[in-house]
């Protein structure tokens, strides 16, 4: 997943305040040609080198700038892209939108990091990222691709110091890297609480190995202990999915991927929407109530929305709320992963407006050098309603205006991708 970061926390956690301590450090510079077209836009082959450290983030290049894209910091967290050699490491990278190096946290040998992004902790802003090892073919096949071996989360300050570790909670469940979310201080929970997602493998599903299931895990930040919980599996039958059981190996029926809350009187009266890419699914949840969904959005049955042909989605990611009746959602239309199959299209940022019980278009952006994307991606709303998105396998990242105007175009090295 890579997120803008907009004006306002950039001063905390960008160049201004950093910027000349990274130039102690000699770090190089990436190739920037503002104004550039993105059919012209080149992806770099080599990673960036210390001179007084073993960091090596790769290179990336700017290839369209304009002067009405929204300012602020960048984070990317580049991982290896499969079939592709991988360039630079992998780690949480915060870039200034030249392309330049902030600041670099290296992963652990052998390890990933994915859902780098900015939050505010204790009234406080701070960053945060998963760390740990994904089921990634041909290296790990027992698992469903994508699925966290191990993992946690880290959260560090805006000095970039590590001041708290999340975990999932519960015996065999393992910290999910897809998605973080912060709610603010109550009297109840005096530092607020933090919705993540975990994953389990589970015995039965029809399939030889089990089935992956996964929950939204919620924990109280002043003391760590897990205080609600949603399974995906107690509410949500396996029929629904789109991915048949493997004739071996553990079977991926739903591939939560997203979570996003919706408050007004604070979260237990609020709404939690989960995305679901194996089921073409997005579901609102009552916190307050369990078993209650405030609405699904489904392409086939089930569905409280009819969707237009144009609205349909596949095998989408990092799903959020936009308002009271908009969604935003990244729709890659590709693809089964077990086995392989299922391309509906180029991938694409979508914006649905949802009225009535009817789900329609409002925007949605495209990319030149964009069509298959096999996983991954994300879309953000960002300043005057922008769009900010991550192409997922395919190496750029982009903003655009409310209208379709492309005025920001950055490519990572191909065998590099980022969540």
């Amino acid at each position: 997943m890579v997120k803008a970061l907009i004006q306002g926390k950039v001063r905390r956690f960008g160049v201004p305040a950093f910027g000349a301590s990274l130039l102690a450090l000699g770090i190089g510079t990436a190739v920037a040609s503002a104004g550039s077209s993105a059919k012209s836009c080149s992806l770099p082959t080599t990673a960036l080198h210390f001179q007084t450290a073993k960091f090596h983030p790769p290179h990336v290049h700017v290839c369209t700038r304009k002067a009405h894209e929204a300012h602020g910091a960048i984070f990317i967290a580049p991982i290896k892209n499969g079939g592709y050699k991988f360039v630079g490491q992998p780690g949480a990278l915060l870039e200034d939108q030249g392309g330049h190096v902030v600041w670099f946290h290296p992963a652990a040998k052998g390890d990933d990091v994915a859902d780098f992004q900015t939050a505010t902790y204790d009234k406080k802003p701070v960053i945060t990222f998963w760390q740990g090892k994904l089921a990634i073919p041909p290296a790990n096949t027992t698992l469903p691709p994508g699925t966290p071996v191990k993992g946690s989360i880290f959260i560090y300050n805006d000095h970039y110091q590590k001041i708290k570790t999340i975990k999932a909670k519960g015996k065999g469940w393992v910290t999910d890297f897809h998605d973080l979310v912060f709610t603010p201080p109550t009297k109840t929970y005096s530092k607020g609480t933090a919705l993540f997602l975990a994953d389990k493998t589970m015995k039965g599903g029809g399939a030889p190995g089990g089935f992956e299931d996964q929950e939204i895990q919620e924990v109280n930040l002043a003391t760590g202990k897990l205080i609600w919980t949603w399974d995906e599996h107690k509410y949500i039958g396996t029929h629904s999915s789109h991915v048949k059981p493997p004739s071996k190996g553990v079977w991926d029926p739903y591939h939560a991927n997203s979570i996003d809350i919706q408050s007004a009187g604070g979260l237990p009266d609020g709404h939690v929407l989960l995305s679901l890419r194996n089921t073409w699914g997005v579901y609102n949840i009552n916190h307050a109530n369990k078993k209650k969904f405030v609405w699904k959005l489904i392409v086939g049955k089930g569905s409280n929305y009819k969707l237009s042909k144009n609205a349909q989605f596949h095998w989408q990611h990092d799903v959020h709320f936009v308002g009271k009746n908009e969604v935003s959602i990244f729709d890659d239309n590709c693809c089964n992963l077990q086995p392989f199959g299922g391309h509906f299209g180029a991938a694409r940022g979508l914006l649905l407006s949802l009225k009535g019980k009817s789900a329609s278009v409002a925007h949605q952006y495209k990319h030149t050098n964009t069509g298959l994307v096999l996983t991954m991606g994300s879309y953000r709303v960002i300043g005057p309603g922008h769009a900010f998105i991550g192409w997922g396998q395919s190496p750029y990242f982009s903003e655009y205006t409310k209208g379709g105007s492309l005025i920001y175009d950055a490519a990572m090295p191909h065998g590099d991708i980022t969540y």
